[in-house]
């Protein structure tokens, strides 16, 4: 858990139980509903290969539903499918408030009365100078921050319609608020991508994760979750077993980072933040040169101070990381758990800088020890 296990002289032992988990697994550790991305692409070669077809790309409408059709004054489906306007920018809310622009990074989550609950990001790039909050000027974070979250009370009828009940601001006076992730214990994770401050005219520092309730009928208090780590924010996912949140950072040299809670689903109670390393490889660059398929051995290693940012540098974090080992990556966005396994993607990743997806895999309970990653895609 410690820098020291980036050390090559790590335990043989360790070592020798990758390899034969290697050899006895193979292929079965990717999760099942990605197994047909690696065999069409370890098939396939890659562009060129000799004896093997390149893999065919979908065109336009070849999803298996049948060529799209009009369907309304906004979008074209296949026929049978039927879509509903929920929220339309500029249009009034139930609080009041027009809805604002920018709609982005989403999660649907049950209600008590059988109702959903939609929580969704609003990726506003206000002029610092020209901003105003979306909501109530007392509860925003920035008081010339013009981005958030608002929350919408969605009922849908047994013939599949859906109906708006109700939608306010729920996250007010942050800015950049990009993506993001739900939780196992029903929140909604905002990040802002962009760590401007008030060097760039913000009124205070940017570039933090903040937590929605899906219970919260108001807006909620915009606390900064500090000790998560304060970059270049885009996505989150949390391993529902352990309580971890998993981070990716949207920058050209970016690291992958997971948040171990204090206290698990109390993230306001701090912990500790950690970057991605390889077992025996510092500063390994990611981003080009993998074999698909194949496993590397991931150690962690601590981010001292998850707050330290200069005025003008967002690389604060990354630096802490690199420094004691830490793997980079190009440009982490899209992170979500499923099969027991966190992926995540990089956009600017894989040897044609057209994108990579990884598959994180913890094999304790604590995601410590054998930890290991896999490049599912390398290219497109």
């Amino acid at each position: 858990m410690d820098d020291q296990r980036i050390d090559p002289r790590a335990s043989s032992s360790r070592r020798d139980f990758l390899r034969r988990a290697t050899r006895v697994a193979g292929a079965t550790a990717l999760a099942p509903s990605l197994q047909g991305l690696v065999a069409c692409a370890t098939t396939s070669g890659g562009p060129g290969a000799r004896g093997a077809p390149a893999p065919r790309r979908a065109g336009p409408g070849e999803g298996g539903y049948g060529p799209i059709q009009p369907a309304g004054a906004q979008l074209a489906l296949p026929a049978g499918f039927t879509y509903t306007v929920l929220s339309t920018a500029g249009k009034p809310m139930s609080d009041g408030n027009p809805t604002p622009n920018a709609f982005d990074g989403m999660a649907a989550f049950p209600l008590p009365n059988g109702n959903v609950r939609l929580i969704r990001n609003h990726e506003n790039r206000d002029n610092p100078l020209t901003a105003r909050v979306k909501g109530d000027a007392s509860r925003a974070y920035d008081p010339r921050g013009g981005g958030g979250c608002t929350s919408l009370e969605v009922r849908l009828a047994p013939d599949g319609s859906a109906t708006l009940v109700r939608d306010f601001v729920s996250l007010n006076g942050t800015i950049i608020n990009c993506a993001g992730g739900p939780t196992p214990w029903g929140s909604w994770l905002s990040c802002e991508e962009t760590t401007d401050g008030p060097a760039q005219g913000w009124g205070v520092q940017h570039g933090y994760i903040f937590e929605v309730p899906a219970a919260a009928e108001d807006e909620v208090e915009a606390v900064p979750l500090k000790a998560m780590g304060r970059f270049v924010h885009e996505a989150v996912a949390v391993d529902p077993e352990t309580g971890i949140v998993y981070e990716t950072e949207d920058r050209l040299l970016a690291g992958f980072y997971r948040f171990i809670p204090a206290q698990r689903g109390v993230l306001r109670a701090g912990g500790r933040l950690q970057m991605l390393a390889i077992e025996g490889r510092r500063n390994v660059d990611l981003s080009q040169g993998q074999r698909m398929g194949a496993r590397l051995p991931v150690v962690w290693v601590d981010i001292a101070d998850p707050d330290r940012n200069s005025a003008w540098d967002s690389m604060g974090v990354f630096a802490q990381g690199f420094d004691r080992g830490g793997a980079r990556f190009s440009r982490l966005e899209g992170c979500w758990y499923g099969d027991r396994s966190i992926f995540f993607h990089a956009t600017n990743g894989g040897d044609a800088g057209r994108g990579q997806v990884w598959q994180y895999r913890a094999t304790d309970a604590d995601g410590g020890d054998n930890d290991f990653i896999i490049v599912i895609t390398n290219k497109f």
